[in-house]
């Protein structure tokens, strides 16, 4: 392998960290997860065993940041069209045009290419939720060594399809990861496989960490990295990298679904890029503040884009809720007499009046009811935040006193993360 140039940063003096990041020590409280522990020890992934941890170092990432250099081109980072929207300069790191569409492919590439012979040839198995298995079925067969990949049962169809595609052998069992993964290792003893987890795995944390020598690479003045954490691996990876070479560069991920809708949202509309729920989740923080880290008003920030995979029929449901939760969509329903039908068109007239406008309509006339001579008009309207919501509630209940009734109501504050209390 033909040795790299020294990164420039790497003669640097280390600075002192600045530690925690502000709201965390501040406002975070403390989260008791539910791991999932092995039954047996046969079930324990030797790379990531607890009684015998591994040390991730930065040697280990830069390594890692080398090797895949060679192989997979730099992702680029990308400036927000909105950083006077948010006070702040925010970029994107842009894990997602890959060829199975995430971060994954780093992971997958450097964990196979550090295996000896034997091990190459007898193959690597693993579970998955979807983007670590097409990952690294991708290189696996590009590197020639079998895969694989257990997937739950619930696993959209086209992950499964593209998994066979890319000559992965694919075993479907159980509903959740953990039955998954329950399934691989008693498949890895019969086997002889390596197992890999897409996570907690040495080299698949220290391929993580390359991504964090990029950021810095190509923003030195980067204040602080927003990553999104699933199994933790990336971000593991990422703050071993980053506070090595720039202690006092803070690292979070604190958010709720909510946020995470409204993130996609914002993708899609402002900056034109199609993201997944998880790859999505390093920008949702911004959709609370300021309740939720005003401390990086001015900084320069970095949200990690993992990944591009989200099936094409949620897409529109979530950028649906984000809208609802935003204020800018409103279901409505207005209880109107038979013997007046003209007041069907007086109910669209007074929507049209206030700005908003009707995506579609339906008139019910209830059978069972003891209002059988009344009608039901229900509406679905767009409205533009928020305050113009509230004015066509304010209207429409002025005009049309206890007739009215509002669906999935957006006039409260916007939810922020459990971790955080409300203002």
């Amino acid at each position: 392998m033909e040795k790299l140039p020294k990164l420039k940063f790497e003669q640097e003096p280390l600075k002192e960290s600045l530690g925690e990041a502000p709201a965390v020590l501040a406002k975070r409280k403390p989260v008791c997860p539910t791991p999932w522990c092995p039954t047996s020890e046969e079930q324990i992934d030797p790379s990531c065993d607890p009684d015998f941890p591994k040390t991730i170092t930065y040697k280990d990432i830069l390594t890692a940041y080398r090797a895949i250099s060679e192989e997979i081109p730099r992702t680029p980072l990308v400036r927000s069209k909105c950083c006077a929207k948010f006070d702040m300069e925010i970029f994107y790191k842009v894990e997602i045009f890959y060829q199975t569409g995430s971060c994954n492919e780093r992971k997958a590439f450097y964990a196979l290419s550090v295996l000896n012979e034997d091990e190459k040839c007898h193959g690597v198995i693993t579970a998955s939720l979807g983007n670590w298995a097409l990952a690294l079925a991708f290189y696996g067969q590009r590197l020639g060594i079998p895969v694989t990949v257990v997937l739950p049962s619930t696993t959209p169809v086209y992950v499964v399809g593209k998994c066979h595609e890319l000559g992965a052998f694919v075993v479907s069992y159980g509903e959740t990861l953990d039955d998954a993964r329950r399934q691989a290792f008693v498949m890895l003893k019969k086997r002889g496989q390596v197992y890999i987890n897409g996570y907690d795995n040495p080299n698949v944390i220290a391929a993580s960490g390359s991504i964090g020598i990029e950021i810095l690479e190509q923003l030195p003045e980067t204040d602080a990295i927003i990553v999104p954490v699933g199994g933790g691996g990336l971000l593991a990876g990422i703050s071993a990298a980053v506070k090595h070479i720039k202690p006092g560069i803070l690292v979070y991920v604190l958010v709720n679904d909510d946020c995470i809708s409204r993130a996609m949202l914002h993708l899609v509309e402002e900056e034109k890029l199609i993201v997944e729920g998880a790859g999505a989740a390093s920008l949702a923080a911004f959709m609370s503040m300021p309740n939720i880290l005003p401390e990086l008003k001015k900084k320069t920030v970095v949200c990690v884009l993992t990944g591009g995979n989200i099936d094409t029929l949620i897409l529109p449901r979530c950028l649906e809720r984000a809208k609802i939760i935003e204020g800018r969509i409103v279901k409505l329903s207005v209880r109107l007499s038979l013997d007046e039908p003209w007041e069907h068109l007086k109910v669209l007239s007074m929507i049209a009046n206030v700005g908003a406008n009707v995506i579609q309509y339906l008139s019910e006339k209830p059978l069972l009811d003891d209002d059988f001579d009344k009608s039901y008009l229900k509406v679905l309207c767009e409205t533009r935040d928020i305050g113009h919501a509230c004015t066509l509630k304010r209207v429409m209940e002025r005009l049309f006193p206890n007739k009215c009734q509002f669906y999935e109501e957006p006039y409260c504050p916007v939810p922020i993360c459990a971790c955080f209390p409300r203002c």
